[in-house]
């Protein structure tokens, strides 16, 4: 695999930390560097595939050693819906009943903005069409 003390150590930093800025600046020296500067270079370290499959490799580890699993986490969650309900905190409730629907993929986040022209119809960045 061939990666650097500094690169191994910044992938098991950022698993640990769930922060990449944090886990460059305590990995690598980056007392002189602008934040714009560990920005980029964390963005370079998390494309490189080797980095990605020692984080993916070390977050399977980390779930393996808490018992963390999708069954696990959704009795967590159910449990934390029933304290909810039992206590009159719907706020509660909808919290874990989103964490729930976000686990299993019922829920996603992610949005996609469609942009269309006039009446519908192509969207021509000039404002003509390229006829």
């Amino acid at each position: 695999m061939n990666l650097t003390k500094k690169q191994i150590e910044f992938a098991f930093l950022f698993v640990e930390l769930d922060n990449a800025t944090e886990a460059y600046r305590r990995a690598y020296d980056a007392e002189n560097m602008n934040n714009k500067s560990i920005s980029v270079a964390v963005a370079k370290l998390k494309k490189d595939p080797r980095i990605k499959l020692v984080i993916a490799r070390s977050r399977e580890r980390m779930a393996i050693r808490h018992d963390v699993t999708v069954d696990s986490l959704t009795e967590e969650y159910e449990e934390a819906r029933q304290v909810g309900r039992d206590e009159g905190q719907a706020g509660a409730m909808v919290s874990a009943t989103t964490g729930k629907g976000k686990l299993h993929g019922v829920i996603n986040d992610k949005s996609t903005v469609e942009i269309s022209g006039k009446d519908g119809g192509p969207l021509f960045l000039w404002g003509k069409s390229p006829e």
